[in-house]
């Protein structure tokens, strides 16, 4: 896993958070480090409960299902199946300067899938009116 600094500010305004469920929010803390130097995770349930939680946390794989799903309905998780089978995710926003390694230096991390553009688009209109530019992260501007 890559290590990653929070936009705190950001985490703390976040207007998406607003729309997860109370008992989740503070989840979404957790899930930002399994994002990659693009932005992509395998998003597999089994998966995130193993590295994010079977160590320290008394949260069962069942409500990690939970966890991913309330962020999904909430507009900033978006998931999609690659051709390799998997299930990977994307936290929408995360592009947003400063939280991912510039592109060109991507190159020297492992990359996964990049989330498929169209779709992803989609996703984020269908979702309260959130756009690329408004999508949750907006946080301090």
């Amino acid at each position: 896993m890559p290590r990653r600094l929070i936009d705190c500010d950001a985490l703390w305004q976040s207007s998406g958070l607003r729309r997860v469920e109370a008992r989740w929010i503070g989840e979404f803390a957790n899930l930002l480090p399994l994002a990659l130097a693009n932005g992509a995770f395998e998003c597999n349930p089994r998966r995130v409960w193993s590295l994010v939680y079977a160590f320290n946390r008394d949260v069962t794989e069942s409500q990690v299902v939970e966890i991913l799903n309330a962020f999904e309905r909430a507009g900033m998780l978006f998931r999609w199946v690659h051709a390799d089978g998997k299930q990977w995710g994307y936290l929408v926003g995360i592009e947003k300067a400063g939280r991912l390694p510039e592109s060109s230096h991507r190159k020297r991390y492992a990359c996964r899938p990049e989330p498929p553009s169209e779709a992803m688009a989609e996703y984020i209109q269908s979702h309260s009116g959130v756009s690329p530019a408004r999508n949750g992260w907006e946080g301090i501007g």
